[in-house]
């Protein structure tokens, strides 16, 4: 009658692993598939995981601003989340704050994006595309 799942969320690129979360939901009900109790129940597991991370917690209390739609579509900000891991993964390669600034704004231009628009999360993780996203800002530093 009852099902109960045992999970947690490991990134690997960056040594993360949440402590193990538990999660639960009924199988049967009125109008109820036994399988929407098990998606609810790892539902419910992932959010609890999600939680150690902060992930959806500027959600959870508000922080987060309803996406402006333009003529191009829905242009959605860089989340704080995002901006942190950013920010963390520029630390690991011994940049400044500053310098991981000039890096978003560098791949911002090339792909004529804003530079708080959250395709620069796509284009600056994981670990591989901040490397190479570097690696082509490095270069034009160099150049005369």
């Amino acid at each position: 009658e009852y099902v109960t799942v045992k999970g947690r969320i490991v990134v690997f690129d960056y040594q993360i692993m949440t402590p193990y979360q538990y999660g639960g939901h009924t199988k049967t009900g009125t109008n109820t598939e036994p399988a929407d109790g098990y998606k609810s129940a790892v539902t419910d597991c992932q959010s609890k995981c999600a939680s150690y991370l902060e992930i959806g917690i500027d959600v959870f209390k508000g922080l987060v601003k309803t996406p402006k739609k333009s003529g191009t579509g829905n242009e959605k900000e860089l989340s704080s989340a995002q901006w942190k891991f950013i920010l963390a993964t520029g630390v690991k390669k011994e940049l400044t704050e500053p310098e991981v600034v000039q890096l978003v704004k560098y791949v911002a231009e090339q792909n004529k994006i804003p530079p708080k628009h959250w395709k620069i999360a796509k284009l600056l993780l994981p670990l591989e595309n901040f490397e190479k996203q570097l690696e082509l800002y490095l270069d034009t530093l160099e150049k005369p």
